[in-house]
């Protein structure tokens, strides 16, 4: 690439410099930072709504019960989509109203859930969840089962015993103990949860993600807007949650450029192996475009707020852009 990737910006995790490293190096993407006022007109446009927006909690809940909400659902927060011409994994919850894939499917499970009388937030519970349990918690009203079922049954015990462990099953008491601090609750998942440590080789060096750890501490600062206890400094300081929605909608708007052989894999619905040089510099090139969409935008919005837009953009124009990458993973 040739570009200048340069930032003022705070970088606690080493992802603005790692991911810098893979993009110095990069053979198979490119930024086209001509095209970033294009997608910063539409972003704009999508600002002032996005600060009524949550995902995944309503005014009725405790404070507690938010925050538990929020860690189990982003202990869960990866790999929705089908593969060409499959089912998709689909919920009806409440009945009548559908949700084909996607983390509004994963909440509409996890209510249904409860609903069924599954103690899905309960810590204890999910340190010996069973399988038979799980597989009647995520079931779908297709042929479909939830990708990566496994794993998300690992997750999920994981998140149990450790949240017992450390903070009485309770991970109210978690953002407590990190003096409400956006950069040591994402520290506290990578350090304590294996499956947040989000992270990966490229020649030779260790490239940073972490956008489950990051996801969470922005789901929890949200929240701040209902409980007003959960709000969490240094947020600003949160890169982009590289995922496989963002580098769909800035290939949309022409900023992200996959070459051709890339382009033609991606399009297809081939699948790309986690770790491989095609995911590392897909998704570094999406920590950039959101940078850089910071830095056009003069600081005026945080990258949290642009990876939110971007994200709830790519909700409205799915059916509009070219296909996302399909990679089997629990990270994103």
């Amino acid at each position: 690439m040739h570009i200048e990737l340069n930032t003022d910006q705070v970088d606690p995790f080493h992802i603005l410099t790692s991911t810098r490293m893979v993009l110095k190096d990069a053979e198979l993407v490119s930024i086209n930072t001509n095209a970033l006022p294009a997608l910063g007109k539409v972003l704009e446009e999508i600002m002032p709504a996005m600060k009524t927006r949550y995902i995944g909690t309503n005014k009725e809940q405790d404070v507690a019960s938010a925050a538990q909400k929020a860690f189990i659902l982003n202990t869960l927060n990866f790999c929705f989509w089908a593969e060409q011409n499959a089912p998709i994994w689909t919920i009806e919850w409440p009945k009548g109203k559908i949700h084909r894939g996607g983390v509004y499917a994963l909440m509409a499970a996890l209510d249904r859930a409860e609903a069924d009388g599954y103690p899905i937030y309960n810590a204890t519970y999910l340190s010996h969840l069973s399988l038979r349990d799980a597989r009647s918690i995520w079931r779908s009203e297709t042929s479909a089962s939830i990708p990566l079922l496994h794993e998300r049954v690992k997750n999920l015990r994981e998140a149990g015993r450790v949240l017992s462990r450390l903070a009485n099953g309770n991970f109210l008491n978690v953002i407590e103990s990190i003096n409400h601090d956006a950069i040591d609750l994402t520290r506290a998942l990578i350090k304590n949860f294996p499956s947040f440590n989000d992270t990966t080789q490229f020649n030779g060096k260790r490239v940073y993600f972490y956008k489950r750890a990051q996801i969470c501490a922005h789901s929890i600062a949200l929240l701040s807007s209902l409980f007003p206890k959960l709000a969490l400094h240094n947020t600003e300081q949160l890169t982009a949650f590289a995922d496989y929605r963002l580098p769909q909608v800035y290939r949309h708007f022409d900023i992200l450029h996959l070459h051709k052989k890339l382009a033609d894999t991606v399009d297809t619905y081939q699948l790309i192996l986690q770790d491989s040089r095609e995911e590392i510099e897909i998704r570094s090139a999406t920590i950039w475009v959101a940078e850089l969409l910071r830095q056009y935008f003069g600081g005026t919005y945080t990258v949290r707020d642009i990876d939110f837009a971007s994200w709830l953009l790519s909700q409205k124009i799915k059916n509009d852009m070219l296909p996302h990458i399909r990679v089997y993973t629990i990270c994103y």
